[in-house]
C-alpha cells in the first residue's frame, strides 16, 4: 500500500503598477498606485522600494511610499515630489515588492518632468523701455527655456531665441515675445 501527499502551490503575490505614464511640471507632484494580489493564501506584508530610476541625474524626483508593507490584496501609493531644481526629462522607474520570501518587480513606469516655461526680451540689450533717435533702428533679442514655440509681436518673428533688427522706427513700438511649452505659456 502507498499514500500520496499532495503539496499545494507556494504562497505568492503579484504586483501591478499604474498608471504607465505620468507627466508633471517641476515643483509639483504626482503618484503611482502599486497594487498587490495574494496567491495561494499569501499573508505576509509586501514592502515596495525603487529598484531603479533612469537616467541617473544630479537632482532626480524624490519618491516616498504610503501604506507600504500592507498585506495583499492592497495598494501602496508611491508619492512623487519634484522641486524647482529637479532635473527635467523622462524617467523610467521600476518598483520592487518584497515579502514572504518572494520578490516581484512591476513593469517599468514612465515619469516626465517638464521645466516651467520662461521667456525674456531685450531692446539693444536692455530689458524694459529704451529711447532711440527718430528714424533709427533697435535690435530686439529674445530667449526662452522649456518652450516649443515662440513668436515676437508685432513682427511675428519666430524662434525659441533670436535677434532681429527692427528697421528704422518713426513711432513708439512695443515688442513682446509669446511662447508655449509642455508646461504652459510664457510671455515677456
Amino acid at each position: 500500500d502507498s499514500v500520496t501527499v499532495n503539496v499545494g502551490s507556494m504562497p505568492d503575490f503579484t504586483t501591478s503598477c499604474a498608471p504607465p505614464t505620468q507627466t508633471v511640471t517641476r515643483g509639483s507632484g504626482t503618484s503611482y498606485s502599486l497594487s498587490t494580489t495574494a496567491l495561494n493564501g499569501f499573508s505576509s506584508g509586501v514592502t515596495f522600494s525603487v529598484l531603479s530610476m533612469t537616467p541617473s541625474v544630479a537632482t532626480p524626483p524624490s519618491i516616498s511610499f504610503s501604506n507600504n508593507g500592507a498585506v495583499p490584496n492592497a495598494t501602496t501609493t508611491a508619492l512623487i515630489t519634484t522641486t524647482g531644481s529637479t532635473t527635467p526629462g523622462t524617467y523610467s522607474i521600476i518598483f520592487r515588492g518584497v515579502g514572504g520570501g518572494q520578490t516581484h518587480d512591476c513593469t517599468a513606469v514612465s515619469l516626465t518632468v517638464n521645466g516651467v516655461a520662461t521667456a525674456s526680451i531685450t531692446a539693444n540689450g536692455t530689458p524694459g523701455s529704451i529711447s532711440i533717435p527718430y528714424n533709427t533702428a533697435a535690435t530686439i533679442a529674445w530667449s526662452s527655456q522649456f518652450t516649443t514655440s515662440c513668436s515676437v509681436s508685432p513682427n511675428g518673428w519666430p524662434g525659441l531665441s533670436g535677434s532681429q533688427a527692427t528697421g528704422n522706427l518713426t513711432t513708439t513700438t512695443v515688442y513682446t515675445v509669446n511662447c508655449t511649452g509642455p508646461s504652459g505659456s510664457a510671455n515677456a
